[in-house]
C-alpha cells in the first residue's frame, strides 16, 4: 500500500467516526497528513488527523474524570499490509458542563 492510500484510509477512518459525536453541529474539518510522501515495504509512517473543533462546541477527550462521560477513541481497521501502531492525543483542557460535577477534559 502505498501513502496515498494510506491517506486515503486514515481520511476514511475520520469520516466514518464523525457520527460518534453526541452532539450534532456544523461539519468539523478534518485533515490528513502524512509525513512523507513515500514508504516502502517496512518503513515507519506516521499519519496526523486534524480536527478543528469550531468555537462553541467540544469534544470529550480521551481521558475524562467522570464516569458518566464517554472518553473519545480512535480505532482504525487497516488493511492488510499496514499495521497500526499508537493513537497519540493532544492535551486536553479543562471544561464546565452543565450537569456535571466535575470540571471536565475536553479538545
Amino acid at each position: 500500500m502505498n501513502v496515498r492510500q494510506l491517506l486515503v484510509t486514515a481520511s476514511l477512518a475520520a469520516c466514518i467516526a464523525r457520527p460518534a459525536f453526541a452532539q450534532s453541529g456544523p461539519p468539523i474539518p478534518i485533515t490528513a497528513v502524512v509525513e512523507s510522501p513515500t514508504a516502502r515495504p517496512g518503513d515507519t509512517v506516521r499519519v496526523a488527523l486534524q480536527i478543528h473543533v469550531p468555537p462553541g462546541l467540544h469534544i470529550q477527550a480521551n481521558k475524562v474524570p467522570d464516569e458518566f462521560a464517554i472518553p473519545t477513541r480512535l480505532t482504525i481497521d487497516t488493511p492488510a499490509g499496514i499495521t497500526f501502531v499508537d493513537v497519540a492525543f493532544p492535551a486536553s483542557i479543562p471544561f464546565r458542563i452543565e450537569g456535571f460535577d466535575e470540571v471536565q477534559s475536553v479538545f
